[in-house]
């Protein structure tokens, strides 16, 4: 704090002789917060701080009296949820800070420092390792999976492997087979499904129960093709054997 009358040292950042104007800077003379918080905190480190504030984008930690860290969104869980996708006209932006509020003490670990720009990238999940990374490894595109309903909406739903992990089929990956709509399935409902999309990066897993039946179709459709030339070669050679 400063006033009228004070000594203090600053920096001369700019002169503008035209306009008879210095800019100066008692802020760059003091030590840079940041740097002395990287000194202290390097990546990977771990501490306890304040939730100062809860946005959309993330959660603000104080990690010293004026300086603020921030965990992003995509660093608070490793929870894979589709709300997003299966609710574009009524998103839950709080699904992923519900458990959180302002003035709780949370642990956190370092992702990244900027000292010059003053920002500090913090991570809540990264405190524990990632309990779908051997799920997401071990399905592939085109795999059939058995997956249990979890969740309806009008824009899809979401369902879970037998090992836990939550994929996603959207309204128009339900099979029309026997005329199935979204709306007839229901929390615990067994489907099968074919994997159409994997990625381990993004955390999404896109199943499709009609491209099933459309390759069940084809199968079934190559397996008579197949069965009807076998037939024909068959019988051509049954004639010339008779000759």
């Amino acid at each position: 704090v400063v006033g009228m009358g004070y000594e203090v040292e600053v920096k001369v950042l700019e002169v503008n002789a035209e306009k008879h104007k210095i800019s100066l800077s008692i802020k760059e003379c003091q030590p840079n917060p940041c740097v002395t918080f990287a000194e202290e905190h390097p990546v990977g480190s771990r501490f306890k701080g304040v939730i100062k504030g809860i946005r959309e984008f993330g959660i603000f930690v104080s990690v010293t009296d004026t300086l603020d860290g921030t965990v992003a969104m995509r660093d608070i869980t490793w929870d894979i949820s589709y709300d997003e996708e299966l609710n574009r006209n009524g998103i839950d932006k709080d699904a992923r800070t519900k458990n959180y509020e302002v003035g709780q003490e949370i642990e956190v670990i370092v992702l990244g420092i900027e000292t010059k720009k003053e920002i500090i990238r913090l991570g809540i999940k990264q405190l524990t390792s990632d309990p779908y990374a051997k799920a997401l490894g071990s399905i592939h595109k085109d795999d059939v999976v058995n997956a249990t309903v979890s969740k309806v909406t009008s824009e899809g739903m979401e369902v879970k492997l037998d090992n836990g992990l939550p994929c996603l089929i959207k309204r128009m990956d339900i099979g029309y087979e026997n005329n199935k709509r979204l709306s007839d399935y229901k929390i615990g409902d067994k489907v099968e499904a074919l994997v159409v999309n994997v990625n381990p990066d993004r955390r999404y897993v896109l199943l499709s129960i009609k491209a099933l039946e459309i390759k069940n179709e084809k199968d079934v459709l190559k397996k008579l093709k197949s069965e009807t030339n076998k037939s024909t070669l068959g019988d051509v050679l049954g004639d010339v054997l008779k000759k």
